[in-house]
């Protein structure tokens, strides 16, 4: 995944009048310019509030990870089945959020 703090520096960084121009080249991470430690900071608190951004599209490590603790992939169809049934999303959800790509804020 694409570091958000990356991503979301610049469009901090266009909307404040000081650092008009910086958005176009990016900002400089040594030493830190002030969009980046807000980015870093509002992702820091966003996670520290209980949540977690994610991708629209669950990966493949997230949908795998829904189904962890079942039988084997190649198991016959009625095992698989029987499993999926007893899942719920209070047992899919946090197993998704665990394999989701992780954040890095740098810094």
């Amino acid at each position: 995944m694409t570091d958000l703090v990356d991503v979301l520096a610049p469009v901090i960084c266009d909307q404040e009048p000081y650092c008009k121009g910086l958005a176009g080249t990016g900002c400089s991470s040594a030493p830190p310019c002030f969009a980046i430690i807000q980015t870093r900071a509002i992702l820091t608190a966003l996670e520290k509030s209980g949540y977690r951004v994610v991708p629209v599209e669950p990966t493949e490590a997230m949908l795998t990870a829904g189904y962890v603790g079942g039988p084997d992939d190649d198991a016959p169809i009625h095992e698989l089945e029987a499993h999926w049934a007893t899942l719920s999303p209070e047992d899919i959800w946090p197993a998704m959020l665990a394999a989701a790509p992780k954040i890095t804020t740098g810094g």
